[in-house]
């Protein structure tokens, strides 16, 4: 499938404006250009309106996409120090990441087949256990939830590329390239921004921010299937 005008665009904006972030890094970071990342990071989150428009129908998955919208931006408000508890706020954040990649995921793997409900129970089981104990160290400095999320992200990027090699007609090849190379720019530009000097998070954590929603955009764009509710059949004839 070619590229729609929407298309295109995104990823001109999305180059312009990550190329800009990234560019901005190699500078001394003044008051003023922190406050700038500062209104960059919760700005970006506006990103997320291109997959809202695409997955308006799928109800559920809508809820989970609004979700951790939410707990991103409670998290990054407590973060530039407008409200306390961002300990807790953290933990409710990650886990709420890791739940959309992971049912990301799942969407992209299983659709149009019905997603099976123990994958169901096993993404709210991680969720809940990344909100419970994700700041456990496992490997030096590397805590459980970057781990789990890093595993996922590996995962969806292995399968990416599997797909694009061996195409599906369940699936574009064409946006799943983008969705690749997007994946792989959000994956880097996360570790890094967990690495980088205080002043430089907000600047940094706006590229990974963009990069994963423009991934999300482009893998749902990428699964080839119309979604249509299944309707509830009665059980009596001419029933209700």
């Amino acid at each position: 499938m070619a590229l729609n005008t929407l298309d295109i665009s995104l990823i001109i904006g999305y180059t312009i404006l990550a190329l800009a972030m990234f560019i901005s890094l190699f500078f001394e970071f003044t008051d003023t250009l922190q406050s700038v990342g500062d209104w960059t990071v919760m700005l970006t989150h506006l990103v997320i309106i291109p997959a809202i428009l695409v997955e308006f129908k799928r109800s559920w998955y809508m809820i989970i996409l609004l979700y951790s919208l939410v707990t991103s931006v409670f998290y990054h408000i407590s973060k530039l120090g407008y409200i306390g508890m961002i300990h807790s706020l953290g933990m409710w954040d990650v886990a709420g990441q890791n739940v959309l990649m992971s049912t990301t995921f799942a969407l992209l793997v299983y659709d149009p087949t019905p997603i099976p409900e123990w994958v169901f129970l096993l993404i709210g089981g991680v969720g809940l256990f990344i909100a419970s104990l994700g700041e456990i160290d496992v490997v030096g400095d590397v805590e459980v939830y970057e781990l789990v999320g890093g595993m996922i992200l590996i995962a969806m990027i292995i399968y990416l590329v599997y797909r694009i090699l061996k195409p599906s007609p369940l699936r574009d090849t064409t946006y799943m390239v983008v969705a690749a190379v997007s994946s792989i720019v959000a994956s880097i530009t996360f570790y890094v921004a967990g690495n980088i000097e205080a002043r430089k998070y907000s600047m940094c954590h706006s590229i990974w921010h963009v990069s994963a929603y423009i991934m999300l955009y482009f893998i749902l764009k990428a699964i080839k299937t119309n979604y249509e509710p299944v309707k509830r059949q009665s059980r009596f004839p001419g029933g209700f």
